[in-house]
C-alpha cells in the first residue's frame, strides 16, 4: 500500500476508536492480531467489531454484521489491512467488504502476512472502493507489536509487566531449554505476546541476552 493521504480530524478519531477495539482484545486473540473495526456512514458509527477470542470472528465480520445494510457506502476504519485469504476458519475479510458495498477503507498498517500483504487493500480498490492508508500507523504498529514480531522472526514478542494483563502467557523455560528454544516454541504454538514480571531475575536475563522487547 502506498496511500499517504491527509487524514481529517473525523478519521483520526475514527481509527483512535478501532484502535482501542483492538487494544482491548491483547492477550486473546492468538495466533491472530488483535484488529479493531468501526463503519461509518453520514459521520455517525452505525457499526464496531474486534477480533474474538481465539483470532475468529475478525473485527470485519463483527462490525459488517453490525451495521447490516447500512453498510453499503459507508466508510470502514481498520487497524490492519483486510486480509485476503479464505481459511477453514472463515472466509477473507477484503471480499465481506466488497460485497458489503462500502465506499471506503480507511487502513491503518499493511499486514505482512504473506497471505495478504496488500492483497487486500488490492482487492478493494479493483472494487472501486477508495482506500487510504497510513492513519496512526505508529500507533497501530505499536498495538500489533506482537503479531508483527512472531511473522517476522517467527518468535513472540516477549516484554516486562507487572501482571501480564493484555498477554498471550508468561514467558515459561523448558526443562534444559534455552531461552531461544523457549521462543522458538512459543512462537510455534501460536502466542505473538509473551511476558515476564517486571524486576524479576528472569526479565533481567532475557534483557542481558537481547531478547526483552522495550
Amino acid at each position: 500500500m502506498t496511500d499517504t493521504p491527509a487524514f481529517s480530524a473525523g478519521d483520526l478519531a475514527f481509527m483512535d476508536q478501532a484502535l482501542a477495539l483492538g487494544r482491548a482484545m491483547l492477550g486473546r486473540t492468538a495466533p491472530n492480531p488483535a484488529v479493531g473495526a468501526v463503519v461509518v456512514r453520514d459521520g455517525a458509527v452505525i457499526g464496531t467489531g474486534a477480533t474474538g477470542p481465539g483470532g475468529r470472528p475478525h473485527a470485519e465480520a463483527v462490525a459488517l454484521e453490525q451495521a447490516g445494510d447500512r453498510a453499503r457506502g459507508a466508510t470502514v476504519y481498520v487497524t490492519l489491512e483486510p486480509c485476503a485469504h479464505d481459511s477453514p476458519r472463515g472466509p477473507h475479510c477484503s471480499g465481506a467488504l466488497v460485497a458489503a458495498g462500502i465506499a471506503r477503507c480507511v487502513i491503518a498498517i499493511e499486514d505482512p502476512d504473506p497471505r495478504t500483504a496488500g492483497a487486500g487493500a488490492a482487492r478493494l480498490r479493483a472494487a472501486g472502493i477508495e482506500v487510504a492508508s497510513g492513519c496512526r500507523a505508529q500507533v497501530a504498529q505499536a498495538d500489533h507489536a506482537g503479531f508483527l514480531t512472531r511473522l517476522a522472526t517467527g518468535r513472540p514478542l516477549v516484554a516486562a509487566h507487572p501482571d501480564g494483563t493484555g498477554f498471550d502467557a508468561p514467558f515459561a523455560l523448558g526443562f534444559q531449554e534455552s531461552f531461544e528454544a523457549a521462543l522458538d516454541r512459543m512462537g510455534a504454538e501460536g502466542l505473538t505476546r509473551v511476558w515476564v514480571r517486571t524486576g524479576s531475575p528472569l526479565a533481567l536475563a532475557l534483557a542481558a541476552r537481547g531478547l526483552l522487547a522495550g
